[in-house]
């Protein structure tokens, strides 16, 4: 194995752990409705309000990358989405769950945003095709691993029991992100991409309104119409 699979592969694992955030939501959102009174259009935001910190600090973050560093903001990413989800766990209202949310998207793009970076650097010319490649199964991946992990904690420690366990989960990986061999970058400037990169963004789009849509709400439709566990 090529001594830069270990870290690519530790890096798109936390990518993986910040991509399962999404579903842990969508599996328990019966749970949700039912406890907190939620319609489910206020579950729609509560689920997407994980993509909110990638919309409105998405570029500032990625300026800020180079000013701060990939392994600051992988830290800062995983204590984010780790607090949120203890947040979450103790959550009395709606209100307070929303918010919880809401700072979790920022740990979310933080997570994001390093990650790939850090892949980027890491791996060299004739190895970087590859190791993206690899990255850009961590939504799908992390997806189906949280949703999977969700489902099988939920009927054993109940909504606030599956958040506490996917904070410790989080936490745990802080050490990984420590060790990583994380090199600095060259200040950020504000440069506009070619044409390809925005047409690969729409396509990854038109995708992630698919997946926030359909997967996403689809727990709710199987267990309050077909009857699904």
């Amino acid at each position: 194995m090529h001594r830069s699979w270990p870290p690519i592969l530790a890096l798109w694992l936390l990518g993986v752990l910040a991509a399962a955030q999404f579903a842990k939501m969508s599996v328990i959102a019966p749970i949700l409705r039912a406890g907190f009174g939620l319609s489910l259009p206020e579950l729609g935001w509560l689920i997407s309000l994980m993509e909110v910190g990638g919309a409105v600090f998405g570029l500032v973050s990625g300026l800020a990358l180079a000013r701060f560093g990939m392994r600051r903001f992988l830290l800062w990413g995983l204590a984010i989405l780790s607090a949120a989800s203890l947040a979450e766990a103790f959550a009395t209202t709606a209100f307070l769950l929303f918010v919880a949310r809401a700072i979790e998207g920022i740990g979310y793009v933080l997570v994001v945003i390093a990650a790939p970076t850090a892949i980027a650097a890491t791996a060299d010319n004739r190895l970087r095709p590859r190791a993206l490649a690899l990255w850009s199964t961590f939504v799908p991946v992390g997806i189906a691993a949280g949703g999977a992990i969700t489902g099988l904690a939920a009927g054993m420690l109940g909504m606030s029991g599956v958040m506490l366990l996917w904070a410790v989960m989080i936490a745990a990986a802080v050490p990984v992100a420590l060790r990583l061999p994380l090199a600095d970058l060259p200040p950020a400037r504000i440069r506009f991409p070619a044409p390809a990169a925005w047409i690969s963004t729409f396509g990854f789009g038109l995708y992630t309104v698919f997946i926030s849509a359909v997967t996403m709400l689809l727990p709710s439709f199987l267990i309050e119409r077909c009857g699904a566990t």
